[in-house]
C-alpha cells in the first residue's frame, strides 16, 4: 500500500505508485471540486497491447476540466486541427464520471504528478487512460496508455500553448509503437533518444532559459556550434510557428519547489520527438539541460547515433 497523502486543494488526490523506478508519484485529477481525499494503492502499471490496441475503433473522449479557459482552448483547437488517431468527442467531468467505466471510451485528460517527497504536484501530464471497471477505484487505476509532461503544476510562463499542436502529434505518434509491444505507458515515455541519430544535419536551438545554470562557458564552447546555439524564447515560439524545417528546438518543464525537470527536443516541422528526459533536481544539477544532456546531444549528432 502506497503511503498516504491528504491534500487540501481544489482537485482530489489520488496516488500512483511507479514500480519500475521505485519511486512514488500521483495522479490528480483536474476536477473543479474541493476534497481531501486520500491516496490510493499501486495502480497497474504494465499497458498490454491487447487492452489498448483497438483504440482506433473506440471514442475518445477529450476531457475539458478547471478553469483555465485559455489552456482548454488550446486544447480544443489542436484536438480539432490535428487528432486522427481514434473518433472523438469531448465532455466535461460530470460525463468523464458517469462513463469512465466504459472499455468501449478512451479519455485524453489532463493530471497531476507528485513525486515521492513533495509537498503537492508538480508537473502537469496529458493523459491517454482506457476507461474500465477499474476506474470505480479512482483514476490512478486506469489502463494508462501515455502520458506527457507540459507544464509545471503551478504557474507556468504560457509557453506551453505554442507546443500544444506537438504534444498531441506526439501523444499519437506514440499509441503504435506502445500498441505493438507489452510495455509500460509509463516506461514507454521515460527516456527517449532514438531519433538523435538522425540530426546530425539538423538545426538545434536550445532556448536561453531551457539550459541549466550548471552548463557553464567552456561546455557551450567545446558542444555549441553554428548548427547547436542558443536562441531567445521569442525566436523558439516563431521556430514552433513557422514549422521551420530541418530544426530542433528545446522544451523544459522545471517547477517551482519540485524535485524532476524535463527535458526535450521536438522538430519544429513535423513534431517529432527526439529527446525527452527528466533528472532529479539538486545544487549540482539545478533544472534544465545539464551538462550530462549537452554532452549526450552532442555526441549523438557527431556519430550518427
Amino acid at each position: 500500500m502506497a503511503n498516504l497523502v491528504k491534500k487540501s486543494v481544489f482537485l482530489p488526490v489520488v496516488s500512483h505508485k511507479q514500480a519500475t523506478h521505485m519511486k512514488q508519484y500521483f495522479i490528480t485529477a483536474v476536477m473543479m471540486l474541493v476534497s481531501i481525499i486520500p491516496g490510493h494503492g499501486q495502480a497497474e502499471l504494465m499497458t498490454k497491447k491487447k487492452d489498448i490496441g483497438d483504440i482506433s475503433g473506440k471514442i475518445t473522449k477529450i476531457v475539458i476540466s478547471g478553469n483555465d479557459a485559455f489552456l482548454n482552448m488550446a486544447i480544443e483547437d489542436e484536438i480539432k486541427r490535428g487528432w486522427t488517431v481514434s473518433p472523438y468527442e469531448f465532455c466535461d467531468m460530470d460525463e468523464f464520471e458517469k462513463a469512465k467505466c466504459d472499455t468501449n471510451y478512451f479519455f485524453l485528460i489532463r493530471t497531476k504528478g507528485q513525486y515521492k517527497g513533495e509537498n503537492e504536484p508538480s508537473i502537469e501530464f496529458l493523459s491517454l487512460l482506457r476507461g474500465g471497471p477499474k476506474a470505480e477505484e479512482g483514476i490512478s487505476s486506469m489502463t494508462e496508455v501515455i502520458s506527457i509532461p507540459f507544464k509545471p503544476a503551478r504557474n507556468g510562463d504560457g509557453k506551453y500553448v505554442a507546443f500544444m499542436p506537438a504534444f498531441i502529434d506526439i501523444i499519437q505518434e506514440q499509441i503504435p509503437r506502445i500498441t505493438k509491444s507489452d510495455v509500460s505507458a509509463y516506461t514507454a515515455m521515460h527516456s527517449y533518444t532514438k531519433r538523435m541519430y538522425k540530426s546530425r544535419e539538423m538545426h538545434i536551438l536550445m532556448g536561453e532559459q531551457d539550459i541549466s545554470r550548471a552548463v557553464d562557458e567552456k561546455t557551450v564552447g567545446k558542444y555549441f556550434d553554428e548548427n547547436m546555439r542558443t536562441a531567445s524564447s521569442e525566436e523558439i515560439e516563431a521556430a514552433m510557428q513557422e514549422m521551420r524545417p530541418n530544426t530542433l528546438v528545446s522544451y523544459t518543464i522545471v517547477p517551482e519547489n519540485g524535485k524532476y525537470c524535463f527535458k526535450m527536443l521536438i522538430s519544429t516541422e513535423d513534431h517529432g520527438l527526439y529527446y525527452f528526459t527528466k533528472h532529479r533536481i539538486s545544487d549540482k544539477r539545478p533544472g534544465g539541460f545539464i551538462p550530462k544532456d549537452i554532452r549526450k546531444i552532442a555526441i549523438a549528432r557527431k556519430n550518427g547515433k
